[in-house]
């Protein structure tokens, strides 16, 4: 198989020939950049990557996920990626720790260590289309050179050279921010035309971006303890909601207009009280329930699926496997006998 490991900047080879192959109806000039179409079953739609400029790469994805999905790639290098989400939820974690929730509507950023780790995941019947950026630290710091004490600390430390450690971070996705990612993915250009669009959007992406950071960074990044103290009980409150609802419980958005705060300050301070994410909590709930249901009473594997929210029983068997390491009959089997 053709190997496309430049493709997807920063990402080491094999993943990528894993995943993709390329798009035998190229809308691209092959100097500006490739489309991608998926291999896996159930994956449908495109990535296009394309080249704005040394050290800034344009990755532009709409994807739907037939079925629940988790891509695992490397991190060949340190590179900041600003990540617009209009549709499609998902998760994702760095060497096995700190998964975060992705949720539509968000602007992210991440930076992720040369050698990285990195899992992504889907669930099935979920459109993703999205925008990211994925850019160098020495093409930031063309960007930002007159203005980097004006950033956030962790986005300091990276442009000064020292090694990139872990970092993420969201806020919601301003209305312009979703205007030119929405013009991006629904562009109807071709060749040489589509690369100048793609290359002018992409930059005023990137000066949306720069102007979030330097303007509101108190609304980009929300730590503290004192934002949790504030709404811990609202928080607690959201918790309550899942655990009503784990059957199907509700999305980020929804459930963050329930309990009145905004999508970032309730996965930011769920995870500072809670010690998980909310997509991870959800999870855990539905997965208890339903390995409770196994080893307590003698229904299928399949009613206990829907019961638990799963119209599949296929994805359910691969979320339970994914959760326990062992199969819903394999977790049924080790149940205690018990005396008559």
């Amino acid at each position: 198989m053709r190997n496309f490991g430049d493709s997807i900047p920063g990402s080491d080879a094999t993943w990528v020939s894993r995943y993709f192959t390329l798009d035998p109806e190229q809308p691209l000039r092959a100097s500006d950049g490739v489309r991608l179409i998926p291999l896996l079953d159930g994956e449908r739609g495109f990535k296009e990557v394309i080249h704005v400029a040394e050290g800034f790469d344009l990755v532009i994805s709409n994807m739907r996920h037939e079925k629940s999905t988790s891509i695992t790639s490397h991190q060949s290098d340190s590179r900041m990626k600003f990540h617009f989400r209009l549709s499609g939820t998902g998760a994702l974690s760095v060497n096995d720790f700190d998964q975060v929730s992705i949720e539509q509507q968000t602007n992210a950023l991440l930076l992720s260590p040369s050698g990285a780790r990195k899992h992504e995941f889907c669930q099935a019947g979920e459109v993703e289309k999205s925008v990211t950026l994925i850019c160098t630290r020495d093409y930031l710091r063309s960007v930002f050179r007159r203005s980097s004490e004006m950033l956030p600390r962790e986005l300091r430390r990276y442009l000064s050279g020292k090694p990139a450690e872990y970092f993420s971070a969201a806020m919601p996705l301003q209305v312009d921010m979703a205007s030119a990612s929405r013009a991006l993915i629904e562009s109807p250009y071709q060749g040489a035309m589509r690369y100048l669009f793609a290359q002018a959007k992409s930059l005023e992406l990137l000066f949306l971006s720069a102007r979030a950071l330097i303007e509101q960074p108190g609304n980009v990044w929300i730590d503290g303890q004192h934002v949790l103290h504030r709404n811990e009980e609202r928080v607690r409150q959201a918790r309550g909601i899942l655990e009503e609802n784990f059957e199907t419980p509700p999305t980020i958005s929804e459930l963050s207009k329930q309990v009145g705060l905004s999508p970032v300050q309730l996965m930011r301070c769920f995870k500072q009280l809670f010690g998980m994410t909310v997509f991870d909590f959800a999870q855990a709930l539905r997965m208890n329930k339903a390995k409770q249901l196994l080893e307590e009473t003698d229904r299928t594997v399949t009613d206990i699926a829907f019961d638990v929210g799963y119209e599949y029983s296929s994805n359910f068997i691969t979320a339970f496997k994914r959760h326990f390491g062992v199969t819903p009959n394999a977790s049924r089997q080790r149940r205690k006998v018990r005396p008559r």
